[in-house]
């Protein structure tokens, strides 16, 4: 009977530790994370001055551009930092750890999945969320401000301030199990900033898509 009993109590233990590793177990998402902006940007002399490749409208009356910012824009800022040395095709990701804030990842062209291959850009765009998400039927919808920042080089930099809408979906692990983490968003907004040093106001949307597990 004693015998018994220590086995009991020896499963029990086993099955317990089991639970806590499982429990524990971390996962981290991704998603492709992409910059569609607008600046209006002022000009020193009547709206002539091309403040980047990227002009779509100039108006000489007011002295100001109106230039998209883009990934590749976001990706030549960050180089312009001196930190770091992006190729045109690098991925901008948004990665999130146990449904935490995600905070934003550079994957290098040609480079293979995980994070062993990504370089940690959060220090230089940075996201942060002022206050509480308000939280849809199940999580299933939220809504929450979003703080986005560039530090960029190059005289490109930019506070944004975005309504973001995410959207929780179905993850599957590899081991067949099932997720429910943020699958898509889209923060809409606008904030002050600059490009190529000229003052400018920024609006628009930054959205990440195709949640998944890698």
């Amino acid at each position: 009977m004693k015998t018994l009993f220590k086995r009991t109590i020896a499963t029990a233990l086993l099955s317990l530790c089991f639970s806590v590793v499982a429990q524990e177990q971390i996962f981290s998402t991704a998603k492709n994370a992409y910059f569609e902006l607008k600046a209006i940007v002022q000009t020193t002399n009547g709206g002539t001055n091309d403040v980047g490749t990227n002009v779509v409208e100039t108006n000489a009356v007011v002295g100001t551009n109106v230039v998209r910012i883009t990934n590749k824009d976001i990706l030549a800022a960050l180089n312009a930092t001196g930190d770091f040395n992006f190729d045109k095709k690098a991925k901008l990701l948004l990665r999130s750890v146990d449904s935490g804030i995600p905070f934003f990842v550079v994957r290098e062209s040609g480079a293979n999945v995980g994070t062993n291959n990504e370089v940690d850009v959060s220090d230089t765009l940075i996201v942060t969320e002022p206050d509480d998400a308000v939280h849809g039927r199940n999580s299933m919808v939220n809504w929450g401000i979003w703080n986005c920042t560039l530090n960029g080089g190059g005289g490109t930099d930019f506070n944004f301030f975005g309504l973001t809408i995410l959207h929780t979906g179905v993850i599957r692990t590899d081991n067949g199990g099932k997720l429910l983490r943020t699958v898509n968003l889209s923060s809409t907004g606008s904030g002050p900033g600059h490009v190529d040093g000229e003052t400018a106001q920024f609006s628009g949307r930054i959205f990440a898509n195709h949640g998944r597990l890698d």
